[in-house]
């Protein structure tokens, strides 16, 4: 059964003959033909928004695609570039494994034979050998060296330290590396970290950025140094913990002979770099790399903007304008580098105004601009031609067209009496509800109720039809499979002349998936993806409602640290598939011995954080960190036997600490309190003093 739709009491009388036109009628008439072009000229105008709108969004992720390919190929430049650079460094280990006491003519024709095979040596300074000098070794190597022939060598600078270094080596033999020669590197900060970390690893080491020894007051660029070390016995060590002098790291330190290395002009490293790349926007991208994470002028290394190097100076100009770029981290030789991309530097690049978005305005001012005059002359001949149509030709072409707007609606449609009973409803209803019309026609839209809306919800809705003729908002309905869902739901009152009630026209909307989306999203946004613990951003908001509650009430607040040993030769040797299956079975283990009021979430990496809303004393706290601690050390069969322990920090509120980030800093300190005094494989527990960096160790019970 359709609904009709009544144009007049005298359509229904079936009088046809046209009537006079009162005044009213015809102020209402001429409105209606001067408005309408506009309010069409208006809707084509928004359609011809929307299309630009979409043109803009697909422009948008077009550039940032863009972006990302070519971020993409910069940093696999740039990490081929190191990788030429660590095979040329593991010939110079090569060279030493064979022959260890190396003369200067033998390393000059080396580097002679190797310079002439390599493709490509732009921005590597030289190649050279840095030797170590154990503590009292140091005249008597001088010594050496003079009766080599070399009676002007030096080791400076000049002073005393337990542990020297020297660049014996380095070619090619110009005035710029004969400025190198005979520098202690280890005397320095940042070359120090990168010798240390490649002497303890065994990989190929990249410091941080420097200035060379070889530059001078023209052309100075950014410079890096690649190290390698070299055994006396041919193999490269793996030493676990932190190297000292004094300590452990002697031991470390033994079979070392020195390090092959490579001084790195950085601008010149990266440009050789990305001359094999083919990507057509490289040439009139800006891009800026940087050391390290952060986006400081302190840490550029190279930069471009729109294909041109620049230079940066001493006040910090020179670097590139970023502020529209795409942000990526890549590591390369133990170092973090940040590469910063942007292809369009203007505003309109950014927010995808591309040539289509234009043209699409274009066309689309045209094409509103044309329709507001097509509709303009056809209101002209509608009115025109208004007294010789007859009423029955307008009443088949309205029930026509109501009839196809009705059924064609992606939105469920339903037309009910002033008692809420189905008159009608459109296949949309039909298939949103699971009920056929058939079903449906004179049932009260109550067999739909889902019982979740109490009886003051839907006097309220009667009350604002009766009062508004209008009632828009959200329900709940029960499906006829039984299942709960929600739709955004529009009632109107239609009535006639005599503004007597005829009908209800409903309009019905399913909104389930978005408010199921809307929720994912937003659990996303506050958990782990891989463990789906809380992540470090919902447990600062925890941490900070705890907080308030237990100064409120008088609460103590706890806060574990917990820090993995032994991980990293897992992602290492097992590969960080098996890593990621290891920190899910550690976080469902952990989660075992915890309260339901206790918050467990993912730091990072293999740190976890326990967040105790109500915590006990110490010694409760201790105890609960050894039960953590025996379900980390459970046996894992997919580790094939390599260890893992963890190490615990704890903090407690407001013993120690009394804001969040002071908890949370003290635990972190407290954990690496209890990692750096641990014995054998098990972790320790630590307690945080109030004192920053202070913590008390607590030794496992026996």
């Amino acid at each position: 059964m359709q609904p009709e739709i009544k144009l007049s009491s005298r359509v229904q009388q079936g009088r046809c003959s046209p009537r006079a036109v009162t005044p009213p009628e015809r102020i209402q008439r001429h409105f209606v033909y001067q408005v309408l072009p506009q309010v069409v000229f208006s809707l084509s105008l928004l359609l011809t928004a929307v299309a630009v709108e979409s043109a803009r969004q697909r422009g948008i992720k077009e550039h940032l695609r863009l972006e990302k390919a070519l971020a993409d190929d910069i940093r696999d430049a740039v990490e081929r570039r190191f990788e030429v650079n660590t095979a040329l460094l593991s010939s110079v280990v090569g060279l030493f494994n064979a022959s260890e006491d190396v003369e200067r003519q033998e390393f000059q024709s080396f580097f002679r034979e190797i310079a002439g095979t390599a493709t490509n040596l732009r921005g590597i300074q030289g190649v050279g050998f840095s030797r170590l000098i154990p503590e009292g070794q140091l005249k008597p190597f001088l010594n050496s060296m003079r009766s080599k022939g070399r009676s002007d060598f030096r080791v400076f600078p000049e002073g005393r330290r337990q542990i020297y270094t020297t660049i014996e080596f380095l070619q090619p033999s110009d005035w710029r590396n004969e400025r190198a020669v005979g520098y202690d590197m280890y005397s320095n900060p940042v070359r120090r970290e990168a010798m240390k970390r490649a002497a303890l690893t065994g990989l190929p080491s990249l410091s941080g950025r420097v200035k060379l020894l070889q530059e001078n007051s023209d052309d100075v660029q950014a410079g890096a140094l690649l190290y390698l070390p070299i055994f006396r016995d041919g193999s490269r060590m793996h030493v676990k913990g932190v190297f000292s002098p004094a300590g452990r790291g002697d031991a470390a330190f033994k079979d070392l002979l020195g390090w092959a290395y490579s001084p790195l002009r950085m601008a010149d490293l990266v440009q050789a770099a990305l001359v094999p790349i083919r990507n057509p926007y490289l040439r009139r991208a800006s891009f800026a790399l940087y050391d390290g994470s952060l986006a400081t002028p302190s840490e550029l290394l190279f930069s471009q903007s729109a294909g041109r190097v620049l230079t940066q100076q001493a006040d910090g100009s020179g670097t590139p304008d970023l502020k529209y770029a795409s942000f990526s981290r890549f590591n390369v030789g133990g170092r973090t580098f940040l590469l910063g991309v942007q292809l369009g530097r203007t505003s309109g690049q950014f927010w995808g105004l591309n040539a289509i978005a234009w043209i699409t305005l274009a066309i689309g001012v045209v094409f509103s601009s044309a329709i507001c005059g097509i509709t303009w002359l056809l209101v002209r001949n509608h009115r025109l031609v208004l007294n010789q149509l007859t009423i029955s030709q307008a009443r088949n072409r309205e029930r026509a067209l109501a009839a196809t707007v009705f059924e064609q609606s992606s939105y469920g449609i339903t037309i009910t009496d002033s008692d809420a009973r189905l008159i009608s409803c459109n296949q949309a209803f039909s298939q949103l509800t699971g009920y056929s019309r058939q079903e449906l026609l004179g049932q009260n839209m109550s067999i739909l109720k889902s019982n979740r809306h109490d009886k003051a919800f839907f006097r309220q809705l009667w009350e604002c039809l009766q009062h508004q003729g209008r009632w828009e908002g959200e329900i709940w309905n029960r499906l006829k499979n039984g299942e709960l869902r929600r739709h955004e739901l529009t009632i109107k009152a239609v009535c006639n002349d005599g503004e007597q009630l005829i009908c209800y026209v409903g309009m019905l909307h399913d909104i389930s998936d978005r408010y199921r989306q809307e929720a994912e999203i937003r659990f996303q946004a506050r958990h782990d993806y891989l463990t789906g613990l809380p992540n470090r951003a919902e447990l600062i908001v925890q941490m900070d409602q705890a907080l308030a509650r237990a100064k409120r009430y008088g609460l103590r607040v706890a806060l574990v640290f917990l820090d993995l040993d032994g991980f990293k030769p897992i992602n290492d040797q097992l590969g960080h598939a098996t890593g990621d299956r290891v920190l899910k079975t550690v976080a469902a283990r952990l989660q075992l011995v915890i309260r339901e009021s206790d918050t467990l979430a993912r730091q990072g990496g293999d740190e976890f954080v326990l967040l105790i809303p109500q915590a006990s004393d110490q010694n409760g706290l201790i105890t609960l960190a050894h039960k953590l601690q025996e379900q980390v050390e459970l046996p894992i069969p997919e580790l094939e036997g390599l260890p893992l322990s963890v190490s615990i920090g704890i903090a407690l509120f407001p013993d120690h600490a009394a804001s969040a980030e002071q908890l949370l800093h003290l635990a972190d300190q407290a954990m690496y309190q209890a990692k750096q005094q641990r014995q054998g494989s098990s972790g320790h527990v630590a307690i945080a003093t109030p004192d920053a960096g202070e913590a008390m160790p607590s030794q496992r019970p026996a």
